[in-house]
């Protein structure tokens, strides 16, 4: 959805995953010399939509990764809703 590649994700410490605070999530760790090429694909992300019944019409991705000990950034996509992005 957002130009990376599979060899991007890292998931030593998980696997991409689903989460929900209120609204919920695919959120993924990527390298973190990678975090800042990730662009949404407005086609890509409503391709995963329609594919996805469980995601239930809405699909945020939220990327992070470790930049130092105990230090992260993160990027969060939800273009299908009107948040093209959201810095974190």
């Amino acid at each position: 959805c957002v130009g990376l590649s599979v060899d991007d994700i890292q998931v030593a410490a998980h696997p991409p995953l689903l989460a929900t605070v209120g609204n919920t999530y695919v959120i993924a760790e990527v390298m973190p010399a990678r975090l800042d090429d990730a662009v949404p694909d407005l086609s890509q992300f409503r391709r995963v939509l329609d594919a996805t019944p469980g995601l239930a019409g809405r699909l945020s991705l939220y990327l992070y990764a470790r930049t130092g000990e105990g230090t992260l950034a993160a990027r969060m996509f939800a273009p299908l809703v009107g948040t093209f992005e959201d810095p974190a």
